[in-house]
């Protein structure tokens, strides 16, 4: 028997009417019954007319797009599309909802970025506390100063993080003045601000020549080149920052001069390149994130303390004083191209955490005998003929390719190609599956790396003066 609706049509269709066919993917009222096509793209956004139900395949979980205020993602299961309510709104070009629009949707205190999101600082304007008086541009935290960029006045005490007040600072340019100077915007002649009494001695960008420090003073030089030798005839001097390139044979970067021996050299973030000799003659000194280069053989540096620096070329010296309560010598977290490292004095002196590509530990200098230089948690690698260590040296989770002599006491020394990321480009990271990965002694307390990344980043530290980052 013939259906009434088929009859209707067929009646309509004396009078020249038709019939159309009940179209089952309209969802006029958001439902979807047929579980083929099972999302009701009730704007139209997916390309096949509003108020459609359509057939979905997607990757599970993954945002599709926002639709007004709502974000729609695909389900876990891959087959249909699930719709969430923002607090907020949804932005298509961050992916979902966003925390913000206007500061006002933010709770007292905080800004809207142009993320979406609710953060503390958008510029230092905003961050109060003198101690944190930075807004870091990608954290938008406060936080305090790192370098002397951050700093209106151009000099960051990056001990405290605070930036330091103008009037305790001269200034000083390569075309400065020597008349009514000494501030940011009239800076001296680096004559006449070495004169002044003040401690801290800024050199704006330029180049500047050799000279001699007979006062002592806190020099903060970011995009500053020394071309001459620097002598010191005073205690307790502190260089940052700058840079120092010598074309000399005969000048050395930093000479200690004088019969008492200046002491107390602090280096940190300064760039040496010498011809032949760096810095030397200055007792306890310290270096650390330093970079030292020689094109020929001779002394990059002599210090006690040397942390995060890298060496290409020439010798790092290590004095071990050996007078009860003197201090104890130590390098870490150093890189070591094309040179060699020793240490002077009669005692063990560690380099740990610490890289070798084609250079040489001195274990035994000046004929202090065997022990003088202990290796620990270090990578000893060379691609040439330079031998990795000249004398005896301790080993201990010591990496090596060649292998190292056989020396009693070893203990974890394991021969094996490291693995780094570019060799002959001089990069000595690591790459995934380095056998230095999580092999470092597990009673190693080392806090960071080269680069200044937390280790651990996996089960144990890794041997080598970088940690692996998995991505």
């Amino acid at each position: 028997m013939r259906s009434l609706a088929f009859l209707l049509c067929s009646l309509l269709g004396l009078f020249g009417s038709g019939c159309t066919k009940h179209n089952s993917l309209n969802c006029n009222e958001g439902v979807c019954s047929d579980p083929n096509f099972p999302f009701c793209d009730e704007s139209g956004q997916f390309g096949q007319g509003a108020n459609t139900c359509i057939a979905v395949s997607c990757t599970p979980s993954e945002f599709q797009a926002c639709r007004g205020n709502d974000v729609i993602a695909c389900n876990d299961v891959g087959n249909d599309y699930d719709v969430t309510p923002c607090s907020v709104a949804c932005d298509d070009a961050h992916g979902g909802c966003i925390e913000c629009v206007t500061d006002n949707d933010c709770t007292q205190g905080l800004h809207c970025s142009t993320d979406g999101a609710c953060v503390a600082c958008l510029d230092n304007s905003h961050c109060a506390d003198p101690d944190k008086s930075i807004c870091d541009g990608e954290s938008h935290a406060c936080r305090g100063c790192e370098t002397d960029d951050d700093c209106a006045t151009k000099v960051c005490d990056a001990t405290s993080g605070t930036c330091a007040n103008a009037d305790e600072i001269i200034y000083a340019a390569p075309d400065g003045t020597s008349i009514s100077c000494g501030t940011l915007d009239r800076p001296c002649d680096l004559s006449r601000a070495l004169s002044s009494t003040l401690k801290i001695l800024k050199l704006l960008p330029g180049s500047y020549p050799g000279f001699t420090l007979d006062t002592t003073h806190e020099i903060h030089g970011e995009g500053a080149t020394v071309t001459g030798q620097i002598e010191i005839a005073v205690t307790g001097t502190s260089i940052l920052g700058l840079s120092i390139t010598i074309s000399n044979e005969s000048e050395y970067a930093i000479f200690c001069e004088g019969s008492s021996s200046p002491r107390g050299l602090s280096l940190d973030r300064v760039n040496v390149s010498v011809v032949k000799n760096g810095v030397v003659g200055c007792s306890y000194t310290s270096a650390t994130r330093s970079r030292f280069k020689s094109s020929m053989q001779g002394q990059l540096l002599s210090a006690n303390v040397v942390t995060q620096c890298e060496f290409d070329g020439g010798e790092l010296a290590l004095p071990r004083l050996i007078f009860p309560g003197q201090f104890v010598g130590l390098a870490e977290n150093c890189v070591f191209k094309n040179s060699t490292s020793a240490v002077i004095g009669a005692d063990t002196t560690p380099i740990r955490f610490s890289t070798f590509l084609d250079a040489t530990a001195n274990c035994a200098p000046d004929g202090h005998g065997s022990g003088a230089l202990v290796l620990m948690d270090d990578i000893m690698a060379s691609t040439t003929a330079t031998p990795i260590e000249a004398g005896t040296c301790e080993h201990h989770y010591v990496l090596s390719t060649p292998p190292l002599p056989a020396q009693a006491g070893d203990d974890h020394v394991v021969t094996a190609d490291p693995r780094f990321k570019d060799a002959v480009a001089g990069d000595v990271r690591l790459l995934m599956g380095s056998p230095a990965i999580d092999a470092a002694d597990p009673q190693s307390t080392t806090a960071i790396d080269f680069d200044g990344n937390a280790r651990p980043q996996g089960a144990r530290r890794d041997i080598g003066a970088f940690e692996f980052k998995p991505q």
